[in-house]
């Protein structure tokens, strides 16, 4: 038995869609253990795992490539007292810069609020097109936390959108985005996640994580199911984190991935300051 689950351990480490540096890492698998910038993009109500103030940026090359820089406040989180409020809050600026969208530049104004175990949070995203109007965006997601260890989230991004002006109407597809992760006090964390655009595609993706003292290894796969063809295409990853603990009020961390589509490699590499 126990031979058995290292090898499906070992299974899904070898074998993680292109996302930011910490979903890369876990195949797309892990939205609700999110603490970076990812957890901007992909999962606002994540940023209630903040227990510090954080500044970073992160890097992505997918065939394009993708900038992202960003500074998160736990705000009350780090002061959270349930005898004085049952609230935790938290949020960020985050800056994106994408030279392959239309609106390259993308700039989120993020909040999450936490009522334990029941968290939520909401990115309001401005869109900047060159020489044109912008456009607005809004991302919400809600979640919660049982037994301390099992995190379930429902993310739907890009659930509203409209353009300033007399431009065209807004044009996007909801993503939603349903993920489950467990943690283990032995360091080990696995996630599942499903997601899909309506009438686009579907994903199913299963991430692996272990980490020890301050280094962790983090794999996983995602397998894409075209809706219109059935077609399935997996994409794997691998990633590695490393964290190195200045003293008890700031820490430095590296996170860097690798996955696999269809005969492309993409790769991606964060770096974080986290400090009281």
């Amino acid at each position: 038995m126990k031979k058995t689950i290292i090898g499906f351990f070992c299974l899904i480490l070898i074998a993680a869609p292109c996302l930011g540096a910490e979903l890369m890492q876990m195949g797309g698998a892990g939205i609700g253990a999110l603490t970076g910038l990812d957890a901007v993009l992909y999962n606002p109500a994540a940023l209630v795992n903040l227990t510090q103030r954080y500044v970073g940026g992160s890097y992505i090359f997918d065939g394009g490539s993708l900038t992202a820089i960003g500074y998160l406040e736990p705000g009350f989180s780090e002061r959270y007292n349930p005898s004085i409020s049952p609230y935790r809050l938290a949020g960020g600026i985050t800056w994106v810069r994408d030279p392959a969208d239309t609106h390259r530049n993308r700039y989120y104004y993020s909040v999450a609020l936490c009522t334990e175990p029941v968290f939520g949070g909401v990115n309001l995203i401005y869109k900047q097109e060159k020489g044109k109007t912008g456009a607005f965006r809004m991302d919400v997601a809600v979640g919660a936390r049982f037994f301390e260890r099992l995190t379930t989230t429902l993310s739907v991004e890009n659930l509203i959108g409209w353009t300033i002006g007399k431009e065209a109407a807004y044009k996007g597809s909801p993503n939603i985005r349903l993920g489950a992760s467990y943690a283990l006090p032995s360091g080990f964390l696995a996630s599942i996640d499903a997601s899909t655009k309506l009438q686009q595609a579907a994903d199913i993706s299963l991430g692996a994580a272990y980490r020890f003292r301050s280094f962790a290894v983090k794999g996983g796969v995602t397998l894409t199911v075209d809706t219109q063809t059935t077609k399935v295409t997996p994409k794997p990853g691998l990633g590695f984190s490393y964290t190195s603990v200045r003293d008890e009020t700031s820490a430095f961390d590296l996170d860097l991935a690798l996955s696999y589509v269809e005969g492309r490699i993409a790769h991606s590499a964060s770096f974080g300051y986290r400090f009281h």
